[in-house]
């Protein structure tokens, strides 16, 4: 388990402007012009962020002001871009039948999330779809860090689980000492991410076992990651 927490530890962290935007938006009182300020410190960045405001999807006109865009964005879908912008190079450089299902199932997760967060009866958990859609796209970083950073682990769990026709994290703990959700959690802890992102990276296979804070809002992230198994499944009959 050291072993592999201190190869963990060796895995550049995020550009610095990315975990100061999520540093503030995990914030009880996230600080919209600071927030802004941030981003402007970065071109390639900001030019996405207004990009993104000014698409149909938002206003249907052009935005040049950062902190008139960071309004209109709100501080879910930031929060979801910089993560989605600390996790560019792994899924860029992961390759591979298995990276191209870990993609795939990530991207089906987060979009499931993001919908059935409009179809449930509370109106907190209705506005969190964002929220949601991040979870989806992390949940299974974990993997990813074995398959990009640990190939030969990777390879000794998938025999493993061929040999005992046992679950993932069965094979996991049993190869490595700990399961694919712990080593997402400590990538989460040592890339600064917020707790409401690092909590449910590592309880996403027990959920049970999730603090109580985190469990409703989560609920529905679960309820995706079953929806998104059974369409990889059905895709493979």
């Amino acid at each position: 388990v050291e072993k592999i927490i201190s190869r963990i530890a060796k895995i550049p962290p995020p550009p610095s402007v990315m975990q100061a935007v999520l540093a503030e938006c995990s914030r009880e009182e996230p600080d919209l012009d600071r927030i802004a300020a941030i981003i402007s410190s970065d071109g390639a960045m900001l030019s996405n962020f207004l990009k993104l405001a000014s698409s149909s999807v938002y206003t249907g006109r052009p935005q040049e002001d950062p902190v008139a865009a960071v309004k209109v964005l709100g501080i879910d879908k930031i929060q979801s871009m910089a993560v989605g912008f600390s996790l560019e190079p792994y899924l860029r450089s992961a390759r591979g039948e298995d990276a191209e299902y870990l993609h795939e199932h990530s991207v089906r997760t987060a979009a499931i999330g993001r919908l059935v967060s409009r179809f449930t009866g509370e109106s907190q958990l209705r506005r969190r779809g964002e929220y949601l859609f991040t979870l989806g796209i992390v949940h299974e970083v974990g993997r990813l860090v074995i398959l990009h950073d640990m190939p030969e682990e990777y390879r000794a769990v998938h025999d493993y689980r061929r040999t005992h026709q046992c679950t993932v994290s069965e094979a996991e703990e049993a190869v490595l000492g700990m399961s694919h959700g712990q080593i997402g959690r400590q990538l989460a802890d040592h890339w600064d991410f917020p707790e409401s992102i690092a909590v449910p990276i590592q309880y996403h296979l027990n959920f049970e076992d999730m603090p109580g804070a985190y469990r409703e809002q989560y609920g529905l992230a679960v309820t995706a990651r079953s929806f998104a198994n059974f369409a990889s499944v059905a895709d493979r009959l």
